[in-house]
């Protein structure tokens, strides 16, 4: 019987990016950055806070941020904000960078108009836990967006590559 190897998340995510890493998270964001302007169309001018949970290199909550002036934005990670990725996106005035543990977001109740969370929830031990606390954080749209890479017919092998990228 085989067993799966769940690596240390937190230290997995403190890891830092290596020039791939940034260049394939910058073209993925492209890409949930307009499923999320898709999904939203002419309700994006209901919302006013918006927050991106697991927001990684902070590609995603820019591009929101740079597009949509009028609306404060809030990128969250695990752990402390990355130094690279304030720096990164010191220029935007309506986008800061909030670190937590994980669990339960430091923000009140139905503190956001939107809640975002792109390619997480397939990192998160507790799912449910997880999607509780954003619709407590969110005042009207949560959206979730996660990847369909797997099927039951995956060997063993291709799954322990999910777990090695951080999938759980």
């Amino acid at each position: 019987m085989s067993i799966y190897r769940i690596p240390d998340l937190k230290r997995f995510y403190e890891k830092p990016y290596n020039a791939a890493d940034l260049q394939w998270r910058q073209i993925g964001a492209k890409s949930k950055f307009e499923h999320i302007n898709q999904l939203l169309g002419p309700k994006i001018t209901q919302i006013r806070s918006a927050l991106e949970v697991g927001c990684g290199t902070g590609d995603v909550i820019a591009m929101l941020a740079r597009n949509n002036s009028a609306i404060e934005f809030v990128g969250v990670e695990v752990g402390t904000p990355r130094t690279d990725v304030v720096e990164k996106f010191a220029d935007i005035r309506n986008l800061r960078f909030v670190g937590y543990d994980g669990m339960k977001l430091p923000f009140g109740d139905k503190a956001f108009d939107l809640v975002i969370a792109t390619h997480v929830l397939e990192h998160v031990l507790h799912d449910r836990l997880f999607l509780k606390e954003l619709r407590r954080v969110a005042r009207v749209f949560v959206i979730v967006e996660v990847p369909c890479e797997h099927t039951a017919r995956d060997s063993f092998a291709r799954f322990q590559q999910a777990l090695d990228i951080g999938h759980i």
